[in-house]
């Protein structure tokens, strides 16, 4: 790329490079002027608590809280940021545990307990509850039984949604029937093929159940999941 400075050049990567560069600059001063102001409800967001592995006993790291603590600090902070609906992404993996599930799995799910746990507490106190949803998302998930270590990719599987707007203390959707396939008692479960569970309720149907209470309404839903006519139903009804 050629040097030269915002305004006078005339090749068009520069100038748009440039200029999202400058962007960039402007809303991270806006976002720190935002968290920085005195008294704003982000001060009430506490750290998280430490975490101990319950395999081994030491405190670690948690970094999905830590990420949370984030997301709840911005949001407190939406009103001097001025925007009304913001949309969150936080990442934990390491659940692709084709091998050594057993002392994975434990700390990975410990781990997300404690986050969810920390972040729906800091909700409550920060009075934001009925107007945060958080909800899982993955690509594939595993097999219903081993391959000796651990499990491989599969199909169908489960999702947490928390938040509360949000009907709790109930599972949505037709549950597995659990077992697997066996010649001697011409068992063959209804629900898989092989070892993967097939599924019977639709991510469009299950985002597009938020989608509505994040105020999308139903042409604007059938633009965004094109598929969602061929379910029976576009509202699982997890939302109040």
């Amino acid at each position: 790329l050629q040097e030269s400075s915002l305004g006078t050049d005339t090749n068009f990567l520069v100038v748009d490079y440039a200029a999202a560069v400058a962007r960039s600059i402007n809303s991270s001063t806006v976002y720190d002027n935002a968290l920085g102001a005195m008294g704003g409800a982000y001060t009430l967001v506490p750290a998280p608590g430490a975490f101990t592995d319950p395999i081994s006993g030491k405190v670690v790291d948690n970094t999905l809280a830590d990420q949370l603590q984030a997301v709840a600090e911005t949001a407190a902070a939406h009103a001097l940021l001025g925007v009304q609906r913001q949309v969150f992404f936080v990442q934990y993996g390491s659940f692709d545990t084709h091998d050594g599930e057993n002392p994975r799995q434990g700390l990975l799910l410990a781990q997300l307990d404690h986050a969810l746990a920390f972040f729906d507490a800091t909700l409550a106190k920060l009075g934001m509850s009925d107007q945060v949803t958080a909800f899982t998302a993955s690509d594939f998930n595993r097999t219903f039984t081993t391959n000796g270590d651990g499990t491989d990719h599969a199909w169908g599987g489960h999702h947490l949604i928390l938040g509360g707007a949000v009907k709790g203390g109930d599972i949505y959707g037709t549950y597995p029937t659990v077992g697997l396939d066996d010649a001697s008692t011409k068992f063959v479960n209804p629900d898989a093929v092989g070892n993967a569970l097939i599924p019977t309720t639709s991510v469009d149907q299950y985002l597009a159940t938020m989608g509505r209470w994040f105020g999308v309404s139903d042409p604007q839903l059938g633009t965004i999941f094109p598929r969602l006519s061929a379910f029976k139903s576009a509202n699982l009804g997890f939302m109040g």
